[in-house]
């Protein structure tokens, strides 16, 4: 044990109540200097009273908490690389479950089941379009003899399937209206 230590508890020996001291004399029982004490004296939990402008130490309660505070900051540092990777994954996780809960809580999340449905209606519809659509160009398509016919029927099979996509976007979204509109 140092000398400094042995005052430390030299000090407190025999004192059950908590007594209030002046940084230069808490920074003399710790063995370090008046500037690293202040800086200890001002994080967050530190067990001080301030007292006409002066910042007074609560002891033994200050020694304590900055010795937890020290073991504390050992084993942040200590901890493996995997491990605060895994914390860090862990608190990502945490963050985005929480932001989820907010949004089924809100009303804003959209049901996988909800979401599959409407998707396949949107599929299916558009696959029935071009099933159509192409039908009405099965016959021309094989009796075409030159590269500028199968061209011109490309470019009518194009327009054909776009004015299809374009009835079913329409009569999708009319369906979404009257689906909102019964909500």
């Amino acid at each position: 044990m140092t000398t400094r230590r042995r005052e430390t508890t030299e000090a407190t020996k025999g004192q059950s109540e908590e007594l209030l001291i002046e940084q230069a004399q808490a920074a003399h029982w710790l063995g370090i200097t008046r500037q690293s004490l202040g800086v200890w004296a001002q994080r967050p939990g530190a067990p001080v009273v301030m007292r006409n402008g002066k910042r007074l130490l609560r002891w033994p309660a200050f020694p304590r908490w900055r010795e937890r505070e020290l073991e504390r900051q050992v084993r942040a540092e200590s901890r493996s690389p995997r491990l605060a990777a895994a914390a860090e994954r862990y608190e990502v996780a945490r963050a985005r479950k929480m932001e989820l809960e907010t949004e089924a809580l809100e009303g804003t999340l959209v049901p996988l089941a909800d979401y599959e449905q409407e998707l396949n209606k949107v599929v299916g519809t558009l696959a029935a379009v071009a099933s159509g659509e192409l039908m009405r160009f099965e016959r021309d398509i094989v009796t075409c003899q030159t590269p500028a016919e199968a061209r011109r029927i490309t470019q009518e099979i194009h327009a054909a399937l776009m004015r299809g996509a374009n009835q079913a976007a329409d009569e999708l979204e009319r369906e979404m209206g009257e689906s909102e509109q019964s909500d």
